[in-house]
């Protein structure tokens, strides 16, 4: 689940455009949005409830809009990292396979190794 569409309903109604200016007037640190948007973490209970808060949501509602949001981005082929990370991976070996000339062999390697970094990076 990626507790960021609840920061985006909220800034939406207390009409703030930033994820900072929303971080500050609701009490969460700009590393917890962050780490919503990009799926790192999710909020504590505490958090979970100023989020709800914040959106002017019950908590219950706010529970339910983040697991059709995952729902929706499923349905939609955005995967979670890990499949990513796998489709990466595939295309990778895949251009250094099919290489006729050097660089685009460079180019496969590089993806590769990128895909292997954001790997040890989500494993942590």
């Amino acid at each position: 689940m990626n507790a960021y569409i609840l920061v985006e309903i909220g800034k939406q109604k207390q009409q703030i455009a930033s994820d900072r200016a929303f971080a500050l007037k609701n009490g969460f640190t700009t590393q917890n949005i962050t780490d919503w948007k990009s799926g790192k973490s999710l909020p504590t209970w505490q958090n979970m409830e100023k989020l709800a808060s914040a959106a002017n949501l019950e908590l219950w509602e706010a529970v339910k809009i983040m697991k059709e949001n995952e729902a929706k981005l499923k349905e939609a082929g955005f995967a979670r990292m890990e499949m990513m990370a796998v489709l990466g991976t595939v295309s990778g070996l895949t251009l250094l396979g099919a290489s006729a000339l050097p660089s685009q062999a460079l180019f496969g390697a590089l993806a590769l190794s990128q895909v292997c970094i954001l790997c040890k990076i989500m494993n942590r």
